[in-house]
């Protein structure tokens, strides 16, 4: 895995949601790229994967806030940005 900052992360069950961030800065390209992975790390059995997202197609991110209600991750973003996104966990879609 790529490690990576300024991502959010809500933890559901014995599961941590992480979205979104930036990976580490590239000296190749000379940037910090930011990515729209969806990653689970499940706590129970120590596995930590990026998962296939269903729904519409979000734009990389970094620099968001995230909070679990019900069962879904509720993004608030920058104010540059045109709307706030609402991930379901259990159907993994937006």
């Amino acid at each position: 895995m790529i490690g990576r900052n300024r991502h959010t992360c809500v933890v559901f069950g014995h599961k941590i949601v992480i979205f979104g961030g930036c990976f580490m800065y590239s000296m190749q390209r000379e940037s910090r790229e930011s990515t729209n992975q969806v990653l689970i790390y499940d706590t129970m059995h120590n596995t930590y994967n990026p998962i296939i997202q269903k729904g519409v197609n979000v734009v990389p991110r970094r620099d968001h806030c995230a909070a679990l209600f019900g069962k879904c991750l509720l993004n608030f973003l920058k104010h540059d940005l045109p709307f706030d996104l609402l991930f379901k966990v259990v159907r993994i879609a937006w």
